[in-house]
């Protein structure tokens, strides 16, 4: 994942690696008029042999990456149920 500057000049700020190919991403309140750009999560896919296989299907991976820093930092590494195509972070409270 890499994190750019917007606009002129346009440049790569900062790269993180990801475990497995990335079938899509979800940015905190990244649906919203008002994006905190905050956190964003990778909905991985393909990553069948990370999990245990648990049931008929295989869990997929998610990886939360924190965007605050001037370096993005993995806070968390977990399974989800089967390939995610959606998600949505929004504030509590």
């Amino acid at each position: 994942i890499a994190k750019w500057k917007v606009g002129p000049p346009w440049q790569v700020v900062d790269k993180i690696d990801v475990y497995y190919s990335i079938g899509h991403l979800m940015a905190s309140e990244g649906d919203t008029r008002h994006p905190t750009g905050e956190y964003v999560v990778a909905l991985d896919k393909l990553s069948k042999d990370r999990y245990l296989n648990v049931g008929p299907t295989h869990p997929e991976a998610a990886q939360l990456i924190d965007l605050r820093g001037p370096k993005m930092e993995l806070l968390y590494d977990f399974p989800t149920y089967l390939e995610p195509h959606y998600a949505q972070m929004i504030k509590a409270g």
